[in-house]
């Protein structure tokens, strides 16, 4: 998989040349990025209380209702779209560059008016399995699973699990070692989301003497969800490492009481929140003989 990228990306650079289009300053790879910048990245994000495991152990089982947290569980990791909105409530919000309707109403639990988990985990030996679309369960694929152990539709994948060894029974092949990497939830990869956060954040260190992210670009098709979502990351690790106008992420901030103690304190953080990046430039598409 890496040298058919590096080879896709010996093409790219060829075709801005022959649009002379100047080559970047800085290049960088995900593949690069993984163990040093990814992985550190998604764990701060998870010690400030805004991303929690779905263990694979119990990926096909009955949720729980509350995933896991901490230790060293092997699963995948998802983003706690609710536990961010509630760490930074009056400072920011979910889903800024989405319509309003897909950041809050778009997503439901309900399959045509039923919900979904009551329908599925509600059915006995008798009954069919069969949804109220006349879906069969047993055809659908993994994402149905997956919704059903994710704590918010909202919610997104920081790391999904690979193990390299599939199980014997499994019918996945062995993951290529080139696109696998240790982490402390187990072997896998990153989100599509998370690797541009990460990076970015790895190089506003980098040039923090010299340099600032102004501008963020990209199609318009990115706008939502993987701008979106970069930004709700970014954010989050942002508190979770005491920036932000210096809000400290708490889990524990999310009860009644801790809210009511720290009202003044967000209300004055709120006048001090900077956006991550500021300004984001998204470009449409161009159709050549309707293609």
């Amino acid at each position: 998989p890496i040298a058919l990228a590096r080879f896709y990306e010996r093409e790219f650079w060829q075709d801005l040349e022959c649009l002379h289009v100047l080559p970047p300053d800085v290049v960088c790879r995900v593949s690069e990025h993984v163990e040093e910048t990814i992985v550190p990245y998604i764990e701060k994000i998870m010690e400030g209380g805004m991303a929690y495991i779905i263990p694979e152990n119990e990926m096909r089982q009955s949720p729980s209702g509350d995933g896991n947290e901490g230790g060293n569980v092997e699963g995948s990791v998802y983003f706690d779209v609710r536990a961010f909105e509630c760490i930074t409530e009056g400072k920011t919000r979910y889903g800024k560059l989405a319509p309003d309707v897909v950041a809050s109403d778009f997503f439901s639990w309900t399959d045509n008016g039923a919900n979904v988990n009551n329908h599925i985990d509600g059915l006995d030996e008798n009954q069919s399995d069969i949804t109220n679309d006349g879906e069969n369960l047993g055809e659908r694929d993994n994402s149905l699973q997956i919704l059903r152990q994710k704590r918010d539709p909202r919610d997104f994948c920081l790391w999904k699990y690979r193990p390299r060894n599939p199980h014997p029974s499994s019918s996945s092949p062995p993951e290529p070692l080139s696109v696998s990497y240790p982490s402390p939830w187990g072997t896998g990869r990153p989100g599509w989301h998370v690797e541009c956060s990460a990076m970015i954040e790895r190089l506003s260190r980098d040039f923090e003497t010299t340099h600032e992210f102004r501008i963020h670009a990209g199609g318009v098709d990115l706008k939502f969800p993987h701008h979106a979502n970069e930004i709700a990351q970014a954010e989050a690790f942002g508190v979770a490492n005491g920036g932000f106008g210096g809000a400290s992420a708490s889990a524990g901030a999310c009860d009644d009481q801790s809210k009511s103690e720290s009202e003044s304190e967000t209300e004055s953080q709120a006048k001090r929140w900077k956006e991550w990046i500021p300004h984001w430039v998204h470009t449409g598409h161009l159709y050549v003989k309707g293609r």
